[in-house]
């Protein structure tokens, strides 16, 4: 069966091992795993600083999702290639 296409705004696909660059500090995050919120169903994405090692959780949608900057809709997270993947 053929790929069906994926709207351009459609939330990235976040997946355990990718490495992301916080567009704020410009820190780099590698995804540790997803998990889901017991009661309410909701996704959440789990993730450690590389420099310090500490774990932060944050919804799928606000890991995916903009903020403001000076105006602009910014990404929050923007994926990083690392060792060509």
């Amino acid at each position: 069966m053929p790929d069906t296409p994926t709207p351009a705004d459609a939330a990235p696909v976040v997946e355990p091992g990718q490495v992301y660059r916080n567009t704020k500090r410009n820190t780099l995050y590698r995804v540790v795993l997803l998990a889901t919120h017991s009661d309410t169903d909701e996704d959440y994405v789990v993730y450690q600083d590389i420099g310090s090692g500490r774990h932060f959780v944050r919804s799928c949608t606000g890991f995916t999702g903009a903020r403001t900057e000076r105006g602009e809709q910014v990404q929050r997270f923007v994926l990083e290639v690392v060792d060509g993947r």
